[in-house]
């Protein structure tokens, strides 16, 4: 099977990581700040509407809970760990790809 170019996988892992790295931030402010229209964690539209739907406001209550906001946060942070972990490491990373390449070459 080819493989694509070396130049090629360090723009996918690049344009992959930035959308990833908003998503982190997102996960470990989100559960403690309000950001205009999505309003409060525990009390928002959707997951008002979600528990409606499904007949469950338990849901809403474990959702809203300082717990579950914590494990999300925590989620949120792990996260960020391992990617500034992978960006200390980025060029192991592609050493790493440009030997494969050159011994999948021979």
């Amino acid at each position: 099977m080819p493989t694509l170019p070396l130049t090629i996988q360090v723009f996918a892992k690049t344009k992959f990581y930035f959308p990833v790295h908003r998503l982190q931030w997102i996960l470990t402010l989100l559960p403690w700040f309000r950001f205009g229209v999505i309003g409060d964690w525990g009390d928002n539209y959707f997951l008002s509407f979600l528990t409606q739907t499904i007949g469950s406001p338990i849901l809403q209550q474990l959702v809203a809970s300082n717990w579950f906001r914590g494990a999300v946060t925590g989620l949120g942070i792990l996260n960020l760990f391992i990617a500034f972990w992978e960006m200390a490491h980025f060029r192991q990373s592609v050493e790493t790809l440009k030997t494969s390449e050159m011994s999948e070459r021979r």
